[in-house]
């Protein structure tokens, strides 16, 4: 009591100023020491003077922010055995972290638990004292401690979890542990910082290289907000330039608030400095090159020429500048090779309510490396949730792949049964964003929107006749944009969009994605000849009964009946569609004839062109009676 009465008296000493940062970490570090103590007496007393402390803390500055800041590094104290053995192994790091893991691991993970218990009794002396507050000036205390407290046992819970399940986890699972502790150390940006680079490794171990660049760039973002003020003057539009990666553009952190956090401060950091910045600037180079992400390459290389002009740096430009041309040289000869696939899509969705607790109902878009297949993703993630099921039912469980992309009736599934269904998506375009998105890169790069189609019939069949066919497009957005420092984005479900096609409508978007397509390889300066080719092939001499002389005598034969759902603006539209496609064709046979006679690398394909030439000649001729509005 003596303890408490002293905390409440010397309150305004205690958080007045920053002068007595150092000594209140240290007291936060013994309490917490003392959390974990065999005598439950002294612990209760502990716990109880830490609360006093949050309550000293409220009461001179009107909210606990000090105290957050310092319990969150105190807290990081006990977390550092874990998290030591989460870093990468080094050869000075190794036998540190053997000696830890069979000396201090064991005591280390039940204090923790120890703590965590703590924090739930911290919460009931605040519900205690407030009760007691007849005088109600502590009123607004307890809305304030609740979620630092709850913030904490997450950090704690998660931390374990990454070390005690690190063999059992599966990467998304890892990922999202690491993001819990990213946002939970946000009032204290050096640990929020090395949280980041624990994820960063993570990354790179499991060859996730975009994932992990993107961890460098939260880095620098924060590195950035946190500089003093000559050097944010400088360096704070190199954040702002990193805005072509994001749905929406950065916005730093409030200079006051910035400050406020500095001043929580042992110590002149050295972490928010220049060349720091340098450093992780550098390291984002090589490791997007690596993700083949090369126009982010140059990004970020342009920023250090930005440093290293103000700084006078002409070995360090000189450096930048080669990587820049590296960097477009290796665009060029993927874009030539047509070899740069920069990641496939699924969305992801979990049911099992005993089974899958935590993941039930939720939708999530996951984004695998380059051409990965349905069956690889499938057989990883069913490996995954038959773990996470037998831990949660206690034997085990049974797994089931749902194989129809649709709605899911949620009521006729066995709540003991973990299901997992899997649908390949493709990012969505509006027509529009298309024409500005040509590149590989561009249509991979700040991505949210994705969509899957399902064809059917009114007869109940899949597939049918031109006129019978429709189609089913379904639009999902999630929150964020890849690539991402998460390599999996939770669906919103509420943006959904179902649009239901026509087969005159379904036959039109068929045309104009032909289109797009073209549009955007005729646009490239030296655009890949192989994949010309093969689209214009596909507009051209198709095989199957599906392209455009097809499409436009099914639909726009005046000696057709026009099916009951077809409008004479549609067939309008159609004629304007099929019309585009035309003159679309015609500028990518003579982009082909341009190729060929620039390039003698393609000479070989001559006589490919001139059969392709033939074949848009035949098309033609098929497709006038049709394309007359008259």
């Amino acid at each position: 009591l003596t303890v408490k009465y002293i905390v409440d008296f010397y309150g305004g000493c205690l958080f007045g100023g920053s002068s007595q940062n150092l000594w209140l970490y240290s007291i936060c570090v013994t309490l917490f020491d003392l959390f974990a103590f065999q005598s439950a007496e002294v612990s209760r007393h502990a716990i109880g003077v830490m609360y006093c402390m949050y309550r000293a803390n409220f009461r001179v500055c009107r909210n606990i922010d000090r105290m957050t800041i310092m319990t969150l590094k105190a807290l990081a104290g006990h977390l550092e055995p874990i998290a030591l053995q989460l870093e990468p192994t080094t050869e000075e790091t190794q036998h540190t972290a053997k000696e830890l893991s069979e000396s201090d691991l064991d005591l280390a993970l039940a204090k923790l638990k120890r703590i965590s218990q703590g924090l739930d009794v911290l919460q009931e002396y605040g519900t205690l004292d407030q009760s007691l507050d007849t005088a109600k000036k502590d009123q607004k205390l307890l809305p304030l401690l609740l979620p630092a407290q709850k913030n904490q046992q997450r950090i704690i819970h998660n931390l374990v979890d990454l070390y005690v399940r690190r063999q059992e986890l599966d990467l998304e699972e890892a990922a999202d542990c690491f993001m819990v502790v990213v946002d939970g150390y946000k009032r204290v940006p050096e640990l929020q910082m090395h949280a980041l680079t624990l994820l960063c490794h993570y990354h790179k171990q499991k060859q996730y290289f975009a994932e992990a660049g993107m961890c460098l760039i939260r880095y620098i973002l924060i590195l950035i907000e946190h500089m003093g003020d000559e050097d944010y003057a400088h360096y704070v539009e190199i954040g702002r330039n990193f805005d072509p990666l994001f749905v929406s553009p950065w916005q730093p952190l409030d200079r006051v608030m910035a400050k406020s956090i500095e001043a929580e401060r042992f110590e002149e950091d050295q972490t928010f400095t220049v060349k720091t910045l340098i450093r992780k600037l550098k390291e984002a180079l090589g490791i997007f090159l690596r993700s083949e992400l090369y126009e982010t390459t140059v990004l970020v290389a342009k920023q250090l020429v930005l440093i290293g002009e103000r700084l006078r740096m002409y070995v360090g430009l000189s450096f930048y500048h080669q990587q820049i041309m590296v960097a477009y040289e290796s665009i060029n000869a993927s874009e030539l090779k047509g070899t740069r696939f920069l990641g496939t899509y699924y969305r992801v969705a979990f049911y099992g309510e005993k089974a899958l607790p935590l993941l039930h109902g939720k939708q999530f878009i996951y984004k695998e490396l380059k051409l990965t297949k349905l069956g690889e993703i499938t057989e990883r993630l069913v490996k995954s949730i038959t773990s996470q099921a037998n831990g949660r039912l206690g034997g085990e469980a049974q797994v089931r792949v749902l194989t129809d992309s649709g709605n899911i009736d949620q009521s006729t599934l066995d709540p003991n049964t973990a299901y997992v269904q899997i649908t390949h998506v493709h990012p969505y375009f509006t027509n529009q964003q298309l024409q500005q998105r040509v590149t590989t890169y561009e249509r991979n790069t700040n991505i949210s929107a994705f969509y899957f189609e399902t064809p059917f019939t009114v007869s109940g069949q899949k597939t049918g006749e031109l006129r019978e066919q429709q189609k089913r497009q379904t639009q999902i957005y999630v929150t964020g944009s890849f690539p991402n420092i998460l390599k999996r984005l939770q669906v919103n479900v509420d943006q959904t969009v179902i649009v239901n096609m026509s087969p005159i409508r379904n036959a039109q978007s068929i045309i104009q994605n032909q289109t797009a397509k073209l549009e955007a390889l005729v646009a490239l300066f030296h655009p890949n000849i192989n994949e010309l080719h093969m689209i214009l092939q596909g507009v051209v001499k198709v095989t199957v009964n599906v392209g455009p002389a097809a499409i436009a005598k099914a639909f726009l034969d005046q000696t057709m009946p026009p099916s009951h759902d077809e409008k004479e603006q549609d067939g309008e539209e159609l004629r304007k569609s099929l019309l585009e496609l035309m003159a679309c064709s015609g500028r990518a046979i003579e982009k082909s004839e341009q190729l060929i006679k620039n390039d003698a690398n393609n000479a070989p394909m001559k006589p490919f062109h001139d059969e392709l030439t033939s074949g848009y000649q035949t098309l033609l001729d098929e497709m006038k009676p049709f394309l007359s509005s008259e």
